[in-house]
């Protein structure tokens, strides 16, 4: 509806761009056969954008959760890492892995990585994870026997 006129008027958008392309007043006698229509599609389209904020909400949560997630799972690394470091364990595979672990976690993160590389890179992670965890079981259990 028209704040000046009150007459109710109809906008012809491009699909593609979503640009108004054209406006058009209707008739009486349409607006009258259209009934509550234009208030409601108003609605509907107000409702469609809120939508859309909460899912962005959602999703801005979800990734700080992870963020606080990955951040406790750092630390238990970084301390893990620290007491063997202590214990003089030395090995060029745990550094090989690290940087890889580091390497492929940086890609994982970057907005840009597309959705089959990221399931890669998922794959190369846990493997990864698992190799660093058994090569450091490895790594204590020789530096105990010697």
């Amino acid at each position: 509806m028209r704040a000046k006129t009150g007459e109710t008027y109809a906008v012809i958008k491009d699909a593609a761009t979503g640009k108004s392309q054209s406006f058009v007043t209707l008739k009486e006698k349409v607006t009258n056969d259209l009934g509550m229509l234009p208030q409601l599609a108003a609605v509907q389209y107000q409702l469609k954008e809120i939508s859309e904020q909460i899912q962005t909400l959602t999703q801005a949560v979800t990734r700080l959760e992870q963020g606080q997630y990955d951040d406790r799972y750092v630390g238990f690394i970084s301390s893990r890492q620290m007491m063997l470091e202590g214990m003089s364990v030395t090995d060029e595979t745990i550094g090989k892995l690290i940087f890889s672990i580091h390497r492929n976690s940086l890609e994982l993160i970057n907005d840009k990585t597309k959705t089959k590389d990221m399931i890669r890179l998922e794959k190369h992670l846990t493997e990864s994870l698992s190799y660093l965890n058994a090569s450091v079981k490895l790594n204590v259990v020789v530096s105990m026997v010697n």
